[in-house]
C-alpha cells in the first residue's frame, strides 16, 4: 500500500506553504535568459531584516507529492524534476541600484546552481538504482544546507553586495559553475 509523502523542500527562507503553479505570475522560474528587475520585488519590506533588498527563492521538487511504498521506495522516480523559483510577493527592496540588483540576481543564480547539484546527485542515485526516499531526502538536505552556507558566505565576502569588485568575482565564479553543470539545467 502506497502512502503519500510530501517531498516539499524549502530553502532557509521562511514563507507560507502555499503551492504555486508555473502560470502563477507571482513567481519566476529560473531561466538563464530572464534576469530579475526591480519591478519583480513586490513584497512588503521587513524592517526586522538586515539589508536593502531580500530575495526569496525556493528549490522545489516537482511533482511535490511523491509516492513512497512501505519499503521506503520512491515510485515513478523518472517523473521527478527540480525547479528554482523566485517569489515576487515575498521579495522586497528599499534601494534600486544596479549593483544591488546584480547582487540579488546572483542569490537567485546560486539557488539554481544548487538545484543543478541536486539534479546531478539525484541522477547519480537513479543510475545506481537507488530508490530509497530516505537517501534522496538525505542528499537534498545536505545540498540545501550547503546552499544556505554558500549564500551566507557570498553575503559576507561581498558585504551584502557593497563590494562591487568582489561581487563581480562571485558572478564569474557562479556563472562558470553553472556552465560546468549545464547538463543538469
Amino acid at each position: 500500500m502506497n502512502k503519500i509523502i510530501f517531498f516539499l523542500m524549502i530553502t532557509s527562507v521562511a514563507f507560507s506553504q502555499k503551492e504555486y503553479k508555473e502560470t502563477d505570475d507571482s513567481i519566476i522560474i529560473w531561466n538563464q535568459y530572464k534576469k530579475l528587475n526591480w519591478e519583480d520585488y513586490n513584497g512588503e519590506i521587513d524592517s526586522d531584516m538586515y539589508g536593502s533588498a531580500y530575495t526569496v527563492y525556493r528549490i522545489e521538487i516537482i511533482p511535490n507529492k511523491i509516492f513512497v511504498d512501505d519499503k521506503d521506495q520512491i515510485q515513478n522516480i523518472d517523473d521527478v524534476n527540480i525547479v528554482t523559483y523566485f517569489y515576487k510577493n515575498k521579495s522586497w527592496t528599499t534601494s534600486y541600484g544596479i549593483p544591488l540588483l546584480a547582487h540579488e540576481q546572483l542569490h537567485f543564480d546560486i539557488a539554481e546552481l544548487f538545484a543543478r547539484k541536486i539534479r546531478k546527485r539525484f541522477s547519480e542515485l537513479k543510475n545506481n538504482k537507488e530508490y530509497r526516499f530516505s537517501q534522496y531526502q538525505m542528499e537534498y538536505d545536505k545540498l540545501m544546507n550547503a546552499c544556505k552556507n554558500f549564500q551566507k558566505k557570498y553575503d559576507r565576502e561581498t558585504k551584502h553586495g557593497s563590494d562591487i569588485g568582489v561581487n563581480k568575482h562571485w558572478v564569474n565564479t557562479v556563472k562558470n559553475s553553472l556552465k560546468e553543470l549545464k547538463d543538469y539545467s
